[in-house]
């Protein structure tokens, strides 16, 4: 959802430019040409990407619409000894034991916001009241 923050509806309601899944524009000055979320607030790691299983993008009707990741976030995992250094680190087998991963998959980390922030600023201090 994006709304701007100087309008509100007869109801109180902030106005959107931007709501639903998959998300609904409108206003013409904003076009979305891929709206899948990889970071948030809410988000468990590690992720990966780009593997042989399509991903969730959202539900459509009785089907759910898939998509493949289209981006150059993450790093690759394509090697076997990466595989394996990520599966100690994250105490997870799968990751070696998977099929899903092909010589293209990336696995993505730091995606909670703040913690991405922090982690590409360390020289500046975020406040700790700072809610999102």
């Amino acid at each position: 959802m994006l709304a701007e923050v100087s309008k509100i509806t007869p109801e109180g309601q902030p106005v959107n430019l931007i709501q639903d899944m998959p998300p609904t524009v409108k206003t013409a000055s904003l076009k979305i040409d891929r709206p899948e979320l990889y970071y948030g607030e809410l988000q468990h790691e590690p992720v990966f990407v780009d593997t042989a299983q399509q991903e969730f993008n959202y539900p459509q009707g009785s089907e759910n619409a898939q998509v493949r990741y289209a981006g150059r976030g993450g790093f690759p995992i394509s090697s076997l000894l990466m595989r394996a250094a990520a599966a100690v680190h994250f105490g997870d087998s799968n990751i070696v034991l998977t099929g899903y991963l092909t010589d293209h998959s990336r696995m993505m980390i730091h995606r909670r916001v703040r913690e991405r922030l922090q982690t590409m600023t360390p020289y500046l201090k975020w406040m700790a009241t700072l809610t999102w």
